[in-house]
This record gives C-alpha cells, sequence and structure tokens, in this order.
C-alpha cells in the first residue's frame, strides 16, 4: 500500500480543518510557466504552454498565492519524473497578503533533461499545486510546436481595485498568424463582461500568443478564432 498516497489527502484535510477552526481560508497556490519575463509596462503576460532546455531569452517560473497563511512559510518548486526530483526554487515567505513570485528559469541550469516533468509547488513541506509541463531541446522537436496549437498564450494581469464576484467576463478574438507563428493582427469579436473596459489589456494579450511557425518561411498567414474567459 502506497501511504504517501494516503498521508497527503489527510494533511491537506487537516490544513484545511486547521485554518477553518481558526476562521481563515486554508492557502492557495497556482503555477504558472511565463515564455519570458513580461514587459512592465504591459498589461499582459506570456504563458507558456512548454518550454525549452536553452530558451533565448530565460522562461519564468512563477508561483502565486491568493489565501497565504500566517506566519513564516517555506516554499519549494520541484521538478519530477519518474523517481528524479530536482529543487527549481526555495524560498521563505513571511507575508500574509496575496502574493506572486517569478523566476528566471532555464531549465538545463538545474541539469533537466527533454521530457515530460510535474513542476510541484509546497508550502512547508505540503503539495498545494502540481503543473505538467514539456521542455524540448528544441522547437524543431517539441510536441507543442505545431500549426495548428498555440503553445504561448496571452494573459491580462488582474486589475487593481477589482473585487473577485467582479473579474468576470471573456474576450473573443480572431487571431492572424504570419509564417513565424507570432500575430499580425487582432480582431476583437467580443468584450464582455470585465473585457468590455480592459480593452488595451485584451490587445496586448491577443499579440503574445504564438502557434508553430510554418515549414516555409513566405507561407500564408492563418487565422484562428481564440476565445479568453476571465474569472477570479
Amino acid at each position: 500500500m502506497d501511504t504517501n498516497a494516503l498521508l497527503l489527502p489527510a494533511l491537506l484535510s487537516l490544513s484545511a480543518a486547521t485554518a477553518a477552526a481558526a476562521g481563515t481560508r486554508p492557502p492557495h497556490g497556482h503555477i504558472e510557466f511565463l515564455w519570458e519575463a513580461r514587459d512592465p509596462a504591459t498589461q499582459a503576460r506570456p504563458v507558456a504552454l512548454g518550454l525549452l532546455l536553452h530558451p533565448e531569452r530565460p522562461h519564468q517560473l512563477c508561483w502565486k498565492s491568493s489565501r497565504f497563511p500566517d506566519g513564516t512559510v517555506s516554499v519549494r518548486l520541484l521538478a519530477k519524473r519518474d523517481a528524479t526530483k530536482v529543487a527549481l526554487v526555495e524560498e521563505t515567505v513571511t507575508a500574509a497578503a496575496p502574493i506572486v513570485r517569478c523566476h528566471p528559469f532555464e531549465p538545463a541550469r538545474h541539469g533537466l533533461a527533454a521530457g515530460e516533468y510535474e513542476i510541484v509547488l509546497t508550502y512547508d513541506d505540503i503539495e498545494v499545486a502540481r503543473e505538467p509541463v514539456e521542455i524540448a531541446a528544441d522547437l524543431a522537436s517539441a510536441g507543442f510546436h505545431r500549426r495548428d496549437a498555440v503553445f504561448v498564450q496571452g494573459r491580462t494581469n488582474y486589475p487593481a481595485g477589482v473585487a473577485p464576484e467582479d473579474y468576470r467576463g471573456h474576450f473573443l478574438w480572431t487571431l492572424t498568424f504570419g509564417a513565424d507563428g507570432r500575430v499580425i493582427d487582432v480582431d476583437t469579436v467580443e468584450a464582455e463582461g470585465i473585457a468590455a473596459s480592459m480593452r488595451e489589456a485584451g490587445d496586448q494579450a491577443a499579440r503574445l500568443y504564438r502557434i508553430g511557425a510554418a515549414d516555409e518561411p513566405g507561407a500564408a498567414p492563418v487565422r484562428y478564432r481564440l476565445r479568453y474567459d476571465l474569472m477570479p
């Protein structure tokens, strides 16, 4: 019997029960990969659905908590593959406010090889989030690099002063991609709910999308209709 499989849910339940008894919500964690560092002058970020061992610009590995526990917490991000486990980020956090932390991430510098991994986020050695990711030697060999598939999504940053219950809506775009897989034109078909007040951020996010490059440099542009739902 795998006692670890039984122990983790018990620990998470205990953590949730302890938080409930104290009148607080249990801690929440989220992992995100950025194709490259976000531009601080924009209101959007490039979320990667696959990574490269040696990116032209460093990827970023981000973790976020919207319900961080009180007191000092040891935060770790680990890469797991079969029996291998590699520490990517280790830091101590004392603030109880919402937190987003991003770190430069070049997988080869951590000794990782090409393949499928699970990235795990832990607080005080208790797992709070897990995300799968493919790490490829280059775009030519990447399973995520296809002409009919998105491998970088543009995402709007959460606007200041907006309550979670008000952060609902969607964008619907027709995006035109050039031969290199980058967006060359954005047509906003719909901007509903909170999206209606975020048109500039939405346009910035739409232009961050990428699909696989065409086999021929002079290939004709392709168009895709894509929807982005905004939710807490």
